[in-house]
């Protein structure tokens, strides 16, 4: 008989606990997030980035209202222009060449600023991101696109939003693997998981993929990429496999983009073959 559950996450990263504290604040009783990574693994490619965080904002005096008190006396002299909606669309459309799915790209950026005040006041902090341009005068500025990123990068966001999620009761699974979802092309109503004492279904009000991408396959890179993309290191999570994602597909789920495309930059020829953090020479 398979367990019931209100909310099944797939994927323990900032996406998986955001979408589950959310659903726990709206209300949903039993959440659940299975993370096939052990604990000291959890976090996906987060746990290897800044994670610089783009959202739409009015500019200098905005900024700084999402910054502690004592960050804010540090950087007096800081100013970043506002950075709008019209401004995150057009980057968007840029960087997908146009491929992006109109109705994501419009929720993702009008709900851009809510999204990171609510983060604001459930407690995580904010560091400036990178880019700091220093001038003649003293003063400095930052991207406004990319201006900030959380106090101790992606590893830290994340765990800060297990804490968070164990404070509301959200039950983490690690080292369990989802081996197939329940449902069809209408629906998808569960997931078949191999937990560290074996195989079980999980029945749920609500599913949410948040498992990551499949840079980390070799054979998918090279299912879906460019040319030797199987040859390509990986700075990321050596969990992100994609085998979710391609569940899913299975199963009917519509797609968008360009799948072909990727985030690819430079790194040294000396790097490991995956999970390398934001410290890699990337220009060697």
């Amino acid at each position: 008989m398979a367990e019931q559950v209100d909310v099944l996450v797939v994927g323990g990263a900032s996406a998986g606990y955001a979408a589950a504290v959310a659903a726990r604040h709206a209300g949903a009783e039993r959440v659940v997030v299975v993370e096939k990574a052990p604990r000291d693994q959890v976090g996906g490619s987060c746990r290897f980035s800044l994670m610089g965080f783009r959202f739409v904002h009015g500019g200098t005096d905005d900024v700084m209202s999402l910054l502690t008190p004592q960050l804010r006396s540090e950087h007096t002299r800081t100013t970043v222009r506002p950075y709008t909606a019209d401004e995150f669309s057009s980057d968007l459309q840029q960087v997908t060449e146009g491929r992006i799915d109109p109705e994501l790209a419009s929720t993702l950026v009008e709900d851009s600023r809510d999204a990171i005040g609510w983060m604001t006041e459930l407690g995580h902090k904010w560091d400036f991101f990178h880019g700091r341009v220093e001038q003649p005068d003293g003063s400095a500025t930052y991207n406004p696109g990319t201006v900030l990123c959380p106090d101790g990068g992606g590893l830290a966001l994340v765990e800060r939003w297990i804490g968070m999620g164990d404070e509301l009761g959200v039950e983490l699974r690690c080292d369990s693997r989802v081996a197939g979802l329940l449902g069809d092309h209408r629906r998808v109503e569960g997931a078949i998981i191999d937990g560290p004492s074996g195989r079980y279904e999980i029945q749920a009000g609500a599913v949410i993929l948040a498992s990551g991408g499949f840079q980390a396959s070799a054979a998918l890179r090279a299912k879906y990429l460019q040319v030797n993309a199987d040859l390509m290191k990986v700075r990321g999570s050596r969990h992100n496999t994609g085998e979710v994602l391609e569940m899913a597909l299975e199963l009917g789920a519509a797609t968008s983009g360009q799948w072909q495309g990727a985030h690819a930059t430079p790194v040294d020829v000396a790097a490991p073959e995956m999970e390398m953090d934001n410290t890699v020479n990337r220009y060697a």
